[in-house]
């Protein structure tokens, strides 16, 4: 099995704190935005997610989930660019 999603998120917001210098209300934005996902991501799978998770397909269909929520798009761009932030971490 590979390893933990929850356990990179984890890696990714102290490197932002420690080594990009975000504040500590944008790390924790960071964490809560990265929670939903994988809250979306458990819901559909039925466990935790795994970095072999996190792919395109998986991350449109939570834009979609959350289009169809009503959620104003700027929220939904700002979770969007968390998720790829971690990414291309």
């Amino acid at each position: 099995m590979t390893q933990p999603l929850i356990d990179l998120v984890d890696q990714f917001c102290v490197f932002q704190r420690k080594q990009r210098g975000k504040t500590e209300g944008g790390v924790t934005t960071y964490r809560w935005n990265l929670s939903q996902y994988l809250e979306f991501d458990r819901g559909r799978r039925g466990r935790p997610a795994c970095l072999g998770d996190l792919e395109p397909a998986t991350i449109q269909l939570w834009m979609d989930a959350m289009g169809h929520a009503g959620l104003p798009i700027g929220t939904m761009r700002v979770r969007q660019s968390t998720v790829s932030s971690l990414c291309a971490w």
